[in-house]
């Protein structure tokens, strides 16, 4: 099978891509700043107004960042899409109480623990999380994530408020390895045809017509869900977690299987008719 975004090979394929990007990006800000930093963060992926990224945003950190100073940093660049002013408060932002610290430490642990090829992804791509706090009855009870092009390598997630959060925060975290997945060979092709980017496909994840290029991360982030959970050793997981699991995993086949067809209509660049091929014969192997 020839892998490009699942599997062992299409992780080589990511890591080599991604590799050549890190390193791009370092330079131009070494270049742009006369500098000398050894190390990619992910916020040198900024487009524009690099000039203005604050050294705490340059320096590497631990993976789950905390340090105050970097998340009010973090603020002056970016809005977490999914916020709202309620009140005059957001809904969601950039942050984390002490209280929950352990969550994340703990969601992290139960994702490295799945025997698959999204945590080895992971381990390839992804070099900050960055926890945001929720107006719990305003944003989706599963919790609030996101992935953009702007700070390639950083995932944005906020705790779930469901009976396994922990859970279904290690789910949230497959999830934006898919966005990241597919945001790594974006850095390079457009996936789909320029003139078709924007034409509507359904989108399993929203359950609407959405932009194409759209849709097709929503599918490749199910992919990376459901390949996640199936990797999960069920013999240590209680009855709650195993039901959970079976419940969600069910879920996502189902959509996978159906909406992965809805794709034969767009016509892809030819990397991205590899990638397409991948998730297709992917979803019609089990």
């Amino acid at each position: 099978m020839n892998q490009w975004i699942t599997g062992n090979s299409g992780q080589n394929k990511l890591v080599c891509l991604n590799d050549r990007y890190k390193q791009v990006c370092l330079d131009r800000i070494n270049s742009e700043r006369n500098d000398f930093l050894n190390d990619y963060t992910p916020w040198m992926a900024l487009s524009s107004g690099r000039e203005k990224l604050p050294n705490s945003l340059l320096r590497k950190s631990k993976l789950i960042i905390k340090e105050r100073e970097k998340l009010e940093d973090l603020k002056r660049f970016y809005i977490p899409p999914a916020n709202n002013i309620r009140n005059g408060l957001n809904t969601v932002e950039f942050g984390i109480e002490e209280s929950d610290e352990n969550t994340y430490f703990q969601a992290l642990a139960t994702f490295r623990d799945s025997n698959s090829f999204v945590v080895d992804v992971f381990n390839s791509v992804v070099t900050s999380i960055v926890p945001m706090k929720t107006i719990k009855k305003f944003v989706r009870k599963e919790g609030v994530g996101n992935s953009n092009h702007e700070s390639i390598g950083a995932i944005y997630l906020s705790i779930p408020e469901v009976e396994c959060s922990t859970l279904q925060l290690a789910i949230n975290i497959a999830h934006e390895v898919g966005h990241q997945a597919l945001m790594i060979f974006q850095t390079s092709d457009s996936i789909i045809v320029p003139e078709q980017l924007s034409r509507y496909v359904y989108s399993c994840a929203r359950k609407v017509d959405r932009p194409a290029i759209q849709s097709f991360h929503a599918l490749v982030a199910l992919v990376y869900m459901r390949d996640f959970l199936k990797g999960i050793n069920l013999q240590n997981k209680s009855k709650l977690e195993i039901d959970y699991i079976k419940t969600e995993l069910i879920d996502y086949e189902c959509k996978l299987k159906a909406n992965v067809w809805d794709f034969k209509k767009i016509s892809f660049t030819e990397i991205g008719s590899k990638i397409y091929s991948d998730i297709f014969n992917y979803v019609e192997s089990y």
